[in-house]
């Protein structure tokens, strides 16, 4: 499946393999999604496509929104910032919490304590038959665990050694989108962006180190111009 958030293609826009989504809905305008016969901009896509076009900030008043959910809790701002024809900036972050209120109740070694944050936005300016918007999308997921466990280390059973494990993951997104009027039936438009993906493993067993990581340490640009 393909994925495509205001230009940029994501490569994984989950939090834990599938259980939810890097997307703050409370900043989104419009979901698109293809089965099939896929517009000619999306050819390369195999399955299915799934677009998410992000949403502008209020070119007028300030405004806040507060969100608490049975998962996580968010914050969204949106600010006008009185540029040329109309301009503003939109932002907003979410957090699940309730790791926070697990580590309050449980002491015990062993506990799963997953947690991830998402910060996403963008600033938008218009300047006659033009638009210009810059969006960028940060995700971070983190999975902590940590156990007493039995070892066998020359030959004799031990029972205090501790196996620690940790797996994060977070991936930077940026996009730059320009969109040209060229009549009321027209218009063309050009995007560019980028995305960054790192993993890190970290396994410790009695006083042993097992690492692994930068899985996609590097950013992968997409590129796209198409006239309607």
């Amino acid at each position: 499946n393909t994925a495509v958030w205001d230009g940029v293609y994501m490569q994984n826009p989950y939090h834990y393999g599938g259980l939810f989504s890097v997307f703050n809905l409370s900043l989104v305008d419009r979901i698109s999604f293809y089965t099939g016969a896929f517009p000619a901009v999306y050819g390369n896509a195999l399955s299915s496509v799934l677009r998410i076009d992000n949403r502008a900030g209020d070119l007028e008043k300030f405004k806040g929104s507060a969100t608490i959910g049975i998962v996580n809790s968010g914050l969204n701002l949106e600010v006008p910032l009185g540029l040329l024809d109309g301009s503003s900036l939109i932002i907003g972050a979410r957090r699940t919490y309730y790791d926070l209120l697990l580590k309050l109740l449980i002491k015990e070694p062993g506990i799963v304590f997953p947690y991830y944050y998402d910060v996403q936005g963008n600033v938008r300016l218009k300047s006659g038959d033009d638009i210009f918007v810059l969006s960028g999308l940060y995700s971070f997921e983190d999975l902590n665990i940590t156990a007493d466990v039995p070892v066998k280390n020359a030959g004799q059973d031990r029972e205090t050694p501790v196996v620690a494990a940790l797996a994060a993951t977070r991936s930077p997104t940026i996009s730059f989108q320009w969109r040209h009027m060229e009549s009321r039936m027209s218009y063309f438009d050009f995007d560019i962006g980028g995305i960054k993906t790192y993993s890190k493993e970290d396994l410790d067993v009695d006083m042993g180190d097992y690492s692994t990581g930068k899985i996609n340490d590097r950013w992968i640009y997409y590129f796209k111009y198409y006239n309607y």
